[in-house]
């Protein structure tokens, strides 16, 4: 279990922190997941892996996306797109160096530092 996935599993959240979750999965969703699932398949492994998993790795996508925001994803999400040649899922941490690259060129001088969730 990472650092970030015990915190979201902690029952000290701040009141309202399930809707934050809730937007940033719908974010994940609507700029990383439905164009991924659409373009490539899911990565290989025995049929019967792939279905167990198959939550488990999207979750790991919100997981490690969910704190960019919408301007974000979408330009990680045609970078990764350019650039994975593989007919399966690019990891999600291709998807996070695209999105603090992203967060890194779309931030105003002086706050790229602040851009990234995992400096936050």
């Amino acid at each position: 279990m990472t650092d970030r996935t015990a915190r979201a599993a902690s029952p000290a959240q701040p009141a309202g922190s399930a809707g934050l979750q809730t937007d940033a999965r719908a974010r994940v969703e609507a700029h990383i997941l439905k164009p991924m699932q659409r373009t490539y398949e899911v990565p290989p492994g025995p049929a019967e892996y792939n279905r167990h998993r198959r939550a488990a790795l999207v979750d790991g996508y919100v997981d490690a996306l969910g704190g960019f925001p919408e301007a974000v994803l979408k330009a990680a999400w045609e970078q990764v797109r350019r650039t994975h040649s593989g007919w399966w899922w690019p990891p999600a941490g291709l998807f996070l160096a695209a999105a603090e690259n992203a967060a890194k060129a779309l931030a105003p001088a002086g706050r790229a530092a602040k851009s990234s969730p995992r400096n936050r």
